[in-house]
């Protein structure tokens, strides 16, 4: 099986994960269009407030759908993605 992880190379910085890819491009880019990510102090501490209530909340559950609907059908070891299910967080409903 072959893993891809998202990276981005900014001239030689390498960086992985797509929040911080996003992160990375909206304050690299914020004087260029729309701000992606607020300036003013409070509105920043929503928006990052906002981003770990998701990080922490949603992409568990996510996760564990994606495990059932996406590799579930294509793995060959189902002992392998049952410890990666039983793994996901267990705040997720079934």
């Amino acid at each position: 099986m072959t893993i891809s992880i998202q990276s981005q190379n900014d001239d030689g910085f390498i960086l992985y994960e797509s929040r911080a890819i996003c992160q990375y491009i909206a304050t690299k880019y914020a004087d260029q269009g729309t701000r992606l990510i607020p300036n003013e102090l409070q509105a920043k501490a929503l928006f990052y407030q906002a981003s770990s209530v998701e990080t922490a909340n949603f992409d568990p559950c996510a996760h564990k759908a994606v495990l059932e609907m996406v590799f579930k059908p294509c793995v060959v070891d189902s002992d392998l993605l049952q410890d990666g299910l039983t793994h996901t967080h267990a705040g997720c409903s079934e």
